[in-house]
């Protein structure tokens, strides 16, 4: 399990950082504005997978029976909304 999370961590720490610098860097050309944006959905798939093993179960009784799937998944949701949308395009 902690080799997930270091992998996560350092996919996230690693690729945003990339992504945004080629964002800046070369705003001129569409492939590496692509490239960019790939960069940074795997950087938040990295984010997304961390939360995934980070966050801890709501304790009983503190949360409603209804709400308790999504506690602290609400976050991650969004976040595999947002890069599963992203990388799926229509053809």
């Amino acid at each position: 399990m902690y080799v997930h999370l270091i992998a996560s961590a350092l996919e996230f720490l690693v690729c945003i950082p990339f992504g945004i610098y080629f964002w800046f860097r070369h705003k001129g050309s569409r492939l590496t504005r692509w490239l960019a944006l790939i960069v940074i959905m795997l950087g938040l798939n990295g984010l997304q997978i961390f939360l995934e093993l980070t966050l801890p179960p709501p304790a009983p009784g503190t949360v409603p029976w209804w709400l308790t799937p999504a506690w602290g998944g609400v976050g991650v949701s969004l976040l595999n909304v947002l890069i599963n949308s992203f990388s799926t395009t229509p053809s």
